[in-house]
């Protein structure tokens, strides 16, 4: 043995881990289906609904779909939430003033219930927060929700912020009401099931002095409530691959494979041939995609031996989700497998292919004594069907060289 001279470091190679973006949807809404706009009866002096004694509760919700598996999907709870007061009103010149009163909890602002007089804002213990405003006519009040949320993969703190408006219309007649007619959150889950893509319905009814209106003469807005300029679905301008039909109508209809989760609002027009809703009321919907965590496990029908008999191996994986099988549908439009293979003594991985199986010659798979190969593929889950763009961001068409934005008629799409 050699005699040592000196012992010296050596430069170490750091290795950390990078986690995928989560796939989040955040947004503030009403709790059961109380309404955000409110109307003001000048002939009896009265609000409609009256929030004093009958408050609006607004709540944040976050859903979170981790690519990586580490974080379950659900929906999340915060590290921390503020609700902020933000006021727009225009002053005798007519010009509009915004003034962010800030931190609703130092609003001081009180009303009276009954006998005693209660604060206009209550944040509950569950960050729910709990809203007595009239809002003047001639005014409309912003509530701001800002949420963190504590990354637990990566320890990264994440922020997120929504909001919604309320408004007061005067009127001496009686009111419209937009119910809706569907779950305020529909959920789905593309890796479960059997591999059927249904489109989901979303709907409302409005009614005007307790009955309910004839649609037809109604112009119903559906817009993707995430886009500050509230793009319509169906708009040519603007294609969304997620949009089926039903602009104008009382039903939208979605289709969940072409989106990784939005936010829906629903004005209505009092005319069918309205440029801009003209009611004051609003309801929003949400659409929320979960991709569960995939579990797989390699097999051979060869054995896990090579031996003096085989010129090749071939290998499957076997795929679950939630302790269930994944279905061959399901399996063949969400998933993709890329096979590899390196000995145990190597890091290094050597591709054998693509697709559900691969087979491996015999040359790639003898080792000397003590050295093993191992084989596995990556799965890869892919995304949302989308529209497909070119490399100057423009929308690539097909042959017939259509445009409809309305379907997926016209366009390139893919899974991304």
């Amino acid at each position: 043995m050699g005699k040592i001279l000196t012992t010296s470091a050596s430069t170490p190679v750091v290795v950390d881990t990078q986690y995928g973006a989560l796939s989040t949807n955040f947004y503030v809404v009403p709790v059961s289906d109380q309404l955000l706009d409110q109307w003001y009866d000048e002939q009896k002096g009265e609000y409609k609904p009256d929030r004093t004694t009958s408050p609006l509760v607004l709540q944040a919700i976050l859903n979170i779909s981790d690519p990586d598996g580490v974080l379950p999907s659900q929906t999340s709870t915060f590290a921390s939430i503020l609700w902020e007061e933000i006021v727009e009103y225009k002053d005798n010149s007519g010009t509009t003033n915004v003034v962010n009163n800030g931190d609703v909890t130092e609003i001081e602002d009180t009303v009276i219930v009954g006998e005693t007089a209660v604060r206009v804002y209550t944040v509950q213990a569950d960050g729910k927060l709990v809203c007595r405003r009239n809002v003047e006519p001639t005014k409309s009040y912003r509530l701001k929700c800002t949420v963190t949320y504590n990354d637990t993969r990566s320890g990264k703190t994440l922020k997120f912020e929504g909001s919604v408006l309320l408004t007061t219309s005067k009127t001496a007649e009686e009111n419209y009401i937009l119910q809706l007619d569907t779950p305020r959150t529909q959920t789905f889950r593309p890796l479960m099931g059997d591999g059927t893509i249904t489109n989901l319905t979303f709907g409302g009814t409005l009614i005007f002095g307790g009955t309910e209106v004839a649609t037809a003469k109604y112009f119903w807005y559906w817009t993707d409530s995430d886009h500050p300029d509230g793009v319509l679905f169906g708009d040519a301008n603007t294609p969304c691959a997620a949009y089926v039909s039903g602009q104008g109508t009382k039903l939208l209809t979605l289709n969940p494979d072409a989106t990784e989760g939005l936010t829906v609002m629903l004005r209505v027009s009092a005319t069918a041939t309205a440029a801009t809703p003209d009611l004051p009321i609003r309801e929003y919907f949400s659409l929320m995609i979960i991709y569960d965590e995939v579990n797989g496990r390699t097999t051979s029908p060869n054995g896990n031996s090579l031996r003096t008999e085989h010129k090749e191996m071939s290998f499957n994986e076997i795929l679950w989700v939630k302790g269930v099988d994944m279905d061959a549908n399901v399996r063949a439009e969400y998933i993709r497998l890329i096979w590899t293979y390196h000995k145990n003594t190597t890091s290094s991985l050597t591709i054998a292919g693509y697709g559900d199986s691969c087979v491996i010659q015999r040359a790639n798979l003898v080792t000397p004594s003590g050295q093993t190969v191992i084989v596995n593929p990556q799965i890869q889950i892919l995304g949302p069907m989308d529209l497909l763009y070119d490399d100057n961001d423009e929308l690539i068409t097909d042959d017939s060289g259509s445009s409809t934005a309305s379907t997926f008629s016209g366009y390139v799409v893919g899974r991304t």
